[in-house]
């Protein structure tokens, strides 16, 4: 398994395993849905509104990386 991971503008960063970034990638949509963005904007981002679900899964297309120092 590779290891992967992505950074929010707060700063927080989330890491996962998987086969592959196609994998990567399902895997983090998945776990990024419309209850996860709520309650992740509200602690780590109080005051500001929630991108939609859309903009989220945009954003971990592009930002999800490969991540060689964790392997």
């Amino acid at each position: 398994m590779e290891k992967y991971e992505m950074t929010c503008t707060c700063g927080h960063v989330t890491r996962l395993e998987a086969a592959n970034e196609d994998e990567a990638i399902a895997k983090m949509k998945d776990a990024m849905d419309k209850k996860a963005i709520k309650e992740h904007w509200r602690e780590m981002h109080p005051g500001n509104i929630a991108p939609s679900v859309e903009e989220v899964h945009q954003m971990i297309e592009q930002e999800l990386m490969f991540s060689p120092a964790t392997a």
